[in-house]
């Protein structure tokens, strides 16, 4: 955040409605730096540099207030006064990312949402523009009620389309493609498990083509098995079908993080083993080495 090279982390506490910055000392080591006081109360937070100044910003979510707070660098080591943006519908609490979806140069949000019936959802798409404002939402397709959102290029025409995960109906992963101008369409539905959350895009692989991971979680009853599956990407905006599962994560399971070890180039999966099953009293992380 203070472009020392070093990475820091962002924190927040939901109840005080605070964002923490903690500076990293390169021993992995954290400092407190600085609390920001947000007029919401943050559940989820995406850091980019949004005014095109070099310096990290931030943006929060919180599903109760249907609000996104964005707080933007000064460039001298502290941040402005929030900006909130309403967010119509009614949002899961999860699927908040960044990326320039329009390809202006100007990082965009993009929100998974309810529909009022929680039936019908869609994907709110706030684009940004240059000073590190955003326009109001602009409310996209996203199949029956998407718990999360991701973005990534499927079918390689260096225009960013976006994943939803699924939780209502045909639950799983839905693909829509960007056809430029703000313009996306429905490139079909790929089933997998109950509840499933948190895609993550990145070519798991190494065939060139990015893929599609997510974590299935918070079924019922107690004890069925929820996994990670692999959805094999073939580069022209379609998947394989029949998806590669990992685990049997009996009280919940959820993608942390896609990193690659040192000397490899394929990424690893860490896994949140959420364990809302009684019988896994204790919340663990798991390490799945690619073998790709």
């Amino acid at each position: 955040m203070n472009r020392d090279g070093k990475p820091d982390v962002l924190a927040f506490d939901h109840s005080a409605g605070w964002v923490f910055v903690l500076d990293g000392d390169g021993t992995g080591k954290l400092l407190l730096a600085q609390t920001i006081a947000v007029d919401i109360h943050p559940e989820h937070v995406v850091a980019r540099d949004f005014n095109g100044d070099h310096y990290a910003d931030f943006a929060v979510l919180d599903h109760l207030a249907n609000m996104v707070s964005v707080v933007l660098s000064d460039g001298v080591g502290g941040f402005t006064e929030p900006v909130d943006y309403a967010v119509s519908g009614r949002l899961p609490g999860a699927g908040f990312r960044t990326r320039d979806m329009d390809g202006d140069g100007q990082r965009d949000l993009l929100i998974a949402v309810y529909g009022p019936d929680y039936q019908n959802g869609w994907i709110s798409i706030l684009y940004g523009m240059p000073g590190g404002t955003f326009q109001q939402p602009d409310n996209v397709s996203a199949g029956v009620n998407p718990t999360d959102v991701s973005a990534g290029d499927f079918n390689e025409d260096e225009l960013p389309d976006y994943v939803v995960a699924l939780n209502n109906g045909p639950q799983g992963i839905q693909i829509f493609l960007n056809q430029g101008n703000r313009d996306f369409r429905d490139a079909g539905t790929y089933p997998f498990s109950i509840n499933p959350r948190d895609p993550r895009v990145t070519d798991l692989n190494g065939d060139g083509h990015v893929d599609v991971v997510i974590a299935g979680v918070l079924g019922a009853p107690y004890g069925q098995p929820h996994d990670i599956a692999v959805f094999t990407g073939n580069g022209d905006g379609t998947f394989d079908g029949q998806a590669q599962v990992f685990g049997d994560r009996k009280g919940g399971a959820g993608v942390i993080a896609l990193a690659t070890k040192r000397g490899d180039t394929t990424p690893d999966l860490a896994i949140e083993n959420l364990h809302y099953d009684p019988s896994f009293p204790s919340p663990s992380v798991s390490i799945l080495s690619n073998c790709s």
